[in-house]
């Protein structure tokens, strides 16, 4: 009855194992950040989440003009002199400026929820940011 019971144990502590290596397998989430030119006119950019069940949610942010302003972008420019720069390249930047601080929020969004970078690529004006997050066990 003893041999019995340690099979049995044994049987069900082997389950238990492989059934919480199986639930914790690691799940990936990729962000992706686009600007696309193809459009013609003014560049279009976007940040794209990938979710581990395949789902696929884009935001599109505003078309950068040359008409932001750095109080829009809540930014400041330091040691700048009368002929630095022109006021349409500043503008400009105000709106890569834009882009780059949606990106910091979506990258701290996420963070926030538990996922961890795992790599960064660029390519172009793409850059793919993957995450890994290990699943919690299911009860």
């Amino acid at each position: 009855m003893l041999k019995f019971f340690l099979a049995a144990a044994l049987l069900l502590q082997t389950g238990l194992s492989y059934g919480q290596q199986k639930d914790s397998e690691p799940g990936y989430l990729m962000l992706v950040r686009e600007v696309d030119y193809t459009t013609g006119g003014q560049p279009k950019p976007s940040l794209t989440v990938i979710e581990p069940d395949g789902t696929i949610t884009t935001e599109e942010l505003p078309v950068i003009k040359y008409n932001f302003s750095k109080g829009q972008i809540n930014t400041t420019v330091k040691n700048t002199s009368a002929d630095s720069t022109s006021v349409r390249i500043r503008r400009a930047r105000f709106g890569r400026n834009f882009i780059y601080q949606a990106e910091v929020r979506k990258l701290n969004e996420l963070s926030n929820q538990g996922w961890v970078l795992v790599n960064t690529t660029q390519q172009g004006m793409s850059v793919q940011y993957l995450f890994r997050k290990d699943q919690q066990p299911t009860k």
